[in-house]
């Protein structure tokens, strides 16, 4: 009889059970041994071509088995050698971004489906490979010593990972600094009101619907005009010049940019009010409407 036999350093009784179950129903005798010191499940295959489906069979199993129950203590080593100065609860923030991009998010996009099974792919052909040439593994040294290119594939998502969490923390502070801009300024109109105009120019009054017309805003215009700065940013630079006690934005679902939707709430938090429904908010709509009849 043909045989393979696999070992791990940690867990084995965790992967001898898997593959127990796996092949529960097959024709396959399996026996637990030690050699080195290691415990090894062996399968015996009683013929050639059984032994060849086993071969296929284990790569396949072995290669999900990596990806699902070790690719986040890969990417934590790898993190801890490459980002050393990151201290642990940075650490911790950079993996959850790791995490996002690998089958092992629950909103993993179909993106990231694909290249958790590229990853997978890529740990079956080299398992393939090694079982063509012997018959003994060590699965945690295999992935050590054999997975170089699958490793090259993790370092990528950190040094995304990283660079998402700074990205992160960069709009944290900025955040922050406008948090404190708006808290410490005394508010120039209780109530404004924004709105798209026709043109993509944003609309600003206050409770009584009147419109806002403020010097300093309308040097923020002339810096648009000039390209200096863009529409959103002029909103946000006026909208925290006003400092109001409540901002009501019109029809925000109609608002492209929605980073600048998350920034404003962030920004005034509870200050924020979305409105869809107002005469306000029906008046533009039919007026868009007539405009694209």
């Amino acid at each position: 009889m043909e045989c393979i036999k696999i070992g791990m350093t940690e867990r084995a009784d965790e992967l001898f059970e898997l593959v127990a179950r796996t092949l529960s129903h097959s024709c396959y005798q399996q026996t637990i041994s030690e050699q080195n010191g290691v415990r090894m499940l062996c399968i015996k295959a009683p013929s050639i071509t059984d032994y060849a489906i086993l071969k296929s069979a284990l790569s396949d199993l072995l290669a999900k088995y990596l990806v699902m129950r070790y690719e986040n203590k890969f990417m934590l080593r790898i993190l801890r050698a490459k980002y050393f100065y990151f201290n642990a609860t940075e650490k911790q923030e950079i993996i959850k971004h790791a995490i996002k991009n690998t089958r092992l998010s629950e909103q993993h996009t179909i993106i990231n489906r694909f290249w958790a099974v590229e990853r997978e792919q890529m740990i079956k052909q080299k398992l393939t490979e090694y079982f063509d040439n012997a018959s003994d593994i060590i699965l945690d040294g295999f992935a050590n010593f054999r997975l170089k290119e699958y490793f090259n594939e993790l370092e990528e998502i950190i040094e995304k990972a990283v660079d998402d969490y700074l990205m992160e923390k960069e709009y944290a502070e900025f955040i922050y600094l406008l948090k404190y801009f708006v808290d410490v300024q005394e508010s120039k109109c209780d109530h404004v009101h924004v709105l798209k105009d026709f043109e993509g120019k944003y609309m600003l009054s206050n409770e009584h619907f009147e419109e806002i017309d403020e010097g300093s805003i309308d040097d923020y215009r002339d810096e648009v005009v000039e390209g200096l700065i863009n529409e959103d940013d002029l909103l946000i630079s006026a909208l925290i010049f006003l400092a109001p006690k409540k901002v009501i934005l019109h029809n925000a679902t109609e608002f492209k940019n929605k980073e600048l939707l998350k920034t404003i709430c962030n920004v005034f938090g509870s200050r924020v009010e979305l409105c869809e429904q107002c005469d306000y908010c029906f008046h533009t709509n039919n007026c868009q409407q007539l405009q694209i009849d």
